[in-house]
């Protein structure tokens, strides 16, 4: 028998319970939420308080590392494969509705029963053990097994064609395997009996688990392709899936850590999606090959979406030409609590957001390129970027949340409106760079803080708008520079200058091209700094280390100089305040509606 392993650093004791409750009144009355129609508390902000009330250690405003974050989850049910073989088995062979097994009652003396009933189009296994499927079958497959039972199957080159509902129905049992061996296909019925539980091509009322290193097609006319009511996990072999619904679904978790996985899914690619327990609903990914095509989100999950290795290749809602219709859904990656990424390797086109929280997002490694219809990367509450690569190619804002934190990594956007945008519909919006390596180029605002922007590491190059409705940077709160390398240039009509800090800085209002050769000097003739102008641009706002404080320098754009006094903001321009408000993020309440609709 398979050891069903499964605990929870936090469980349903009676403390865990009393945090959740507390930690949800906390969220509500300090951080952004947003309430739904009939004046009710969005669910989501409930979900992400409860979670970090229930962990001592991290808050949405900080958000945890992977091992933290899966510390506070439910651990799901792990495989133990020493004690089965698969060399001692059951073989059931399929031919047209028929089916033939090697364990006849005959075996097992006067009085027995065998664990394999068969009758035309219905093979039953009913008891514990290794069973090996092969050939063609026009019919469906049940385990009806004692709960606590473990049951394997084989499928060895098998093909299943059923119009009796799931093709692989494991209705009761304590776990069930899929060992794949050669290449098989299984498709279900294209409509469901209204009293079957059942709705996938291969469905477990338990946890399943899908290894060996074979080949398994699967095509969900009904609604999904694969389904558990407990925890899926995947650690090998080559699934290619279709659903008309979702791909694949684990209700408490999904777990991958190899094989390849490619769904086409007019639903959600892959998704978790419990949400009667802040330990379950998460989806963790270590390793393997995803490629998602989904109408709906590539990767969805209630609680957590938690990556740390992998090859992604995900698209949602049609890419970004493609419009989502009101109440649907169509992102990336989509959490309700955190998105934690530290590695992998992602190609993201999605209609609506790249990377989405309702509560916080965690990029601390991993290579990641997007072309988006909304947002690149937009979390609720708090973004943090300490070691991602992160580059959105195309997108309305690049980066949003309530709190940014721009610590390590490489972070390029290209935005027609926003390319950073701090915003909040309530709470205190805060957006601090203290490292990495960031170039902006915006349509609207560069960097929007629509509260307070403090930069005192890292290197920024901000290519701003080319209309004085927008500015490079526009900061409502103080505009804070103590550190890092800043170069923002863009129009003139709302050029912002720091107001607070003691780095050095310069500004002036110059004309150059796209192309220019801008070369800064100091009295004496040195270079401070050179480089070429990706935008043209009327004004320049450049602060290091190397800038003199209250001393005349001289900006030289192709050749035309203008002599500036550092730390003096140049006509028109002023320190904080300047300019209206970004897009705000988008309201938890509409997510709460998909995620009760399950359109989510």
């Amino acid at each position: 028998m398979i050891p069903l392993t499964r605990s929870s650093s936090r469980g349903a004791s009676t403390a865990a319970l009393i945090a959740f409750t507390v930690g949800a009144m906390a969220l509500g009355a300090c951080t952004s939420t947003a309430a739904v129609s009939d004046g009710t508390t969005a669910e989501t902000s409930a979900s992400v308080s409860a979670h970090s009330a229930m962990s001592g250690a991290t808050s949405v405003y900080s958000p945890p590392s992977a091992e933290e974050a899966l510390a506070e989850n439910e651990t799901p049910a792990s495989l133990d494969t020493h004690n089965w073989s698969t060399q001692e088995s059951t073989a059931i062979t399929f031919s047209g509705a028929l089916a033939q097994s090697s364990h006849q009652a005959a075996e097992h003396g006067s009085g027995s029963t065998s664990p394999v009933t068969i009758t035309d189009g219905l093979t039953t296994i009913t008891a514990a053990g290794v069973y090996r499927l092969s050939g063609s079958y026009s019919g469906q497959v049940v385990v009806d097994a004692p709960s606590d039972a473990s049951v394997v199957l084989v499928l060895d080159n098998l093909s299943i064609d059923t119009t009796a509902g799931s093709a692989i129905d494991v209705r009761s049992a304590a776990e069930a395997v899929l060992v794949l061996e050669g290449s098989s296909q299984v498709a279900d019925a294209s409509s469901y009996a209204d009293s079957s539980a059942a709705n996938a091509a291969i469905y477990a009322d338990t946890s399943l688990f899908v290894t060996g290193e074979g080949t398994l097609t699967i095509n969900g006319r009904g609604n999904d392709a694969l389904a558990a009511t407990d925890d899926l996990v995947i650690t090998s072999g080559t699934l290619t899936v279709q659903a008309v619904d979702d791909g694949v679904r684990g209700k408490d978790s999904v777990t991958i850590s190899g094989g390849t996985l490619s769904v086409t899914a007019g639903g959600d690619g892959v998704t978790s999606d419990e949400d009667t327990d802040p330990a379950k609903g998460f989806i963790h990914i270590s390793n393997g090959d995803v490629t998602v095509d989904a109408q709906g989100d590539a990767l969805s999950a209630y609680t957590d979406v938690i990556i740390t290795g992998g090859a992604f290749a995900l698209s949602a809602g049609g890419g970004a030409q493609s419009s989502v219709a009101d109440g649907e859904s169509a992102k990336g990656v989509k959490s309700g609590v955190y998105t934690i990424i530290e590695g992998g390797t992602y190609s993201i086109a999605a209609a609506e957001d790249g990377l989405h929280s309702d509560g916080s997002i965690r990029l601390s490694g991993g290579d990641m390129t997007m072309t988006v219809a909304d947002d690149g990367v937009h979390a609720e509450i708090a973004l943090v970027v300490d070691g991602a690569h992160v580059d959105v190619a195309s997108s309305v804002e690049g980066l949003e949340a309530e709190i940014i934190a721009l610590r390590d990594g490489t972070i390029s956007v290209v935005s027609s409106d926003d390319a950073i945008n701090g915003s909040a519909s309530t709470g205190t919006v805060n957006v601090e760079i203290s490292g990495g390596a960031i170039t902006l180029d915006a349509q609207g605002d560069a960097l929007d803080a629509n509260g307070d922007l403090t930069i005192s590491g890292g290197t920024v190059v901000a290519w701003g708008p080319q209309n004085d409705d927008n500015g490079t940077i526009d900061v409502d709160g103080t505009f804070t520079l103590t550190g890092g390398t800043l170069l923002a240039a863009g129009s003139a009509g709302m050029a912002m200058a720091p107001s607070a800090g003691d780095l050095g800085w310069l500004s002036a209002n110059v004309s150059a091209a796209a192309g220019s050769t801008v070369v800064v000097r100091d009295s004496a003739g040195a270079e401070i700094t050179t480089f070429n102008a990706k935008k043209a641009f009327a004004n320049l706002l450049y602060a290091a280390a190397n800038v003199p404080t209250d001393a005349e320098v001289t900006v030289v754009v192709d050749g035309v100089s203008t002599t500036v006094t550092t730390g003096v903001a140049s006509g028109g321009m002023g320190p904080g305040g300047h300019g209206g408000p970004g897009g705000a993020p988008h309201s938890q309440a509409d997510e709460v509606g998909r995620l009760q609709r399950g359109s989510a």
